[in-house]
């Protein structure tokens, strides 16, 4: 029932593969495998980058705040706290940071294993938040970009 007829379309008709489906199956197949793992494996690095910079945090002197409520107001979190991943405004926030002089945070971590389309998507991912974020709190409102891979 959960066979792929597409990839394997000899278990439907009950016989045995050719040598080309079985190659093709087998090619699909560990494809699919790889993109899997590829995703898996920046989830990992996100995550790992995501520890560090709270950790660069708590270093700084800035305690953990546990609320995963939206941020919609400055006061939506306590002066000298981050957090792990929340909204502000409308917007995902990768670690958010409330400084001691009242400023808000948002620092953004972003993990590229291949040069293409990098900056773009930097640009577009945190720059357009960036605005987003500056145009509901105004010149209060920080944005920080921690970046790790290949970027050209």
């Amino acid at each position: 029932m959960v066979i792929d007829p597409v990839r394997f379309p000899w278990v439907e008709a009950g016989g045995a593969p050719t040598t080309a489906e079985r190659d093709a199956a087998i090619l699909s197949t560990s494809l699919l495998w790889a993109q899997q793992l590829a995703t898996e494996r920046r989830g990992e690095a996100s995550t790992r980058q995501e520890a560090a910079t709270a950790q660069a945090l708590a270093n700084a002197g800035l305690s953990l705040d546990v609320a995963r409520s939206p941020i919609q107001f400055f006061d939506d979190m306590a002066r000298g706290t981050y957090s792990k991943e929340r909204n502000i405004a409308k917007a995902k926030c990768d670690v958010p940071a409330r400084l001691h002089d009242g400023r808000l945070l948002a620092i953004e971590c972003k993990v590229s294993n291949g040069p293409k389309n990098s900056w773009k998507r930097v640009n577009r991912e945190v720059g357009g938040k960036a605005t987003d974020w500056r145009e509901q709190f105004g010149t209060h409102m920080l944005t920080a970009v921690v970046l790790a891979g290949v970027l050209t």
